[in-house]
């Protein structure tokens, strides 16, 4: 069983996410020097009280981004292949063909079927302290958003909906994506280490991952276990630095 909308109780506490994701961005910047192949970015300076967790998967747009702010914490993702985002293709294309078999050949403009691509999703009746945190997310499209406040200390699912998309049933438990996403954030260091190894030859010390995981300051010995092919460690100290992770390079 996975972090995800429908476990919502497996969503690791504000205070441990964070520490996950930073973990996540410290562990790419050492394996992985050029930051654009990046997976993961994180910002403790993203505003004067907020910090920015950008998780991106594939070109295609598999986007999970995290905002921790002074008032509460919102996740908001993106996969396109869940069932959630095909049901509301679906209707979108059944919309679409009505249109089409509506139009009359003698019309003056030629009609263009909206590709699925141009639908517009929101998220319904969140609270304004949270709708500000979602403003600062670096995403395009979502599929799911979780979030809490301050004053709330339990996750709250946020309900999914798209522009002119009316939808007949109930879609609240179709599978949105976060599951996709959050299983990765449990917090295990063995899950962290499978997800950074992925894509890289060489094994990883499970010891070094498990202390940077919880938080503890990278050493250059660490790093040149990690990758002892890193060799600009100016640059590691700017993106530790940047992420807000403890070093002593």
């Amino acid at each position: 069983m996975d972090p995800s909308t429908q476990n919502l109780h497996l969503i690791p506490n504000p205070v441990d996410l964070k520490r996950i994701c930073k973990a996540y961005a410290a562990l790419e910047a050492i394996l992985i020097p050029r930051r654009i192949i990046r997976n993961s970015r994180y910002y403790k300076d993203h505003g004067e009280t907020m910090e920015l967790f950008d998780y991106n998967l594939d070109p295609a747009g598999t986007d999970m981004a995290i905002v921790f702010g002074e008032q509460g914490t919102c996740i908001v993702g993106f996969y396109y292949e869940c069932d959630l985002i095909t049901r509301f293709e679906k209707a979108h294309l059944a919309k679409e063909e009505l249109e089409r078999k509506k139009h009359k050949w003698w019309m003056f403009k030629k009609f263009e079927p909206k590709p699925v691509w141009d639908i517009f999703y929101t998220v319904d009746d969140l609270p304004e302290e949270i709708e500000k945190l979602l403003k600062e997310a670096i995403i395009d499209r979502i599929s799911f958003c979780v979030w809490q406040t301050k004053t709330n200390k339990k996750w709250q699912k946020g309900c999914i909906s798209a522009s002119k998309i009316k939808l007949d049933e109930d879609v609240s438990d179709l599978e949105d994506g976060s599951d996709f996403f959050l299983r990765y954030f449990d917090g295990n260091p063995v899950t962290v280490k499978n997800t950074v190894n992925h894509g890289i030859e060489r094994g990883l010390d499970l010891g070094i991952i498990e202390k940077v995981v919880n938080g503890e300051a990278i050493t250059k010995e660490m790093a040149q276990e990690l990758n002892p092919e890193h060799q600009d460690y100016e640059k590691l100290k700017s993106d530790l630095d940047e992420i807000g992770f403890p070093h002593q390079i």
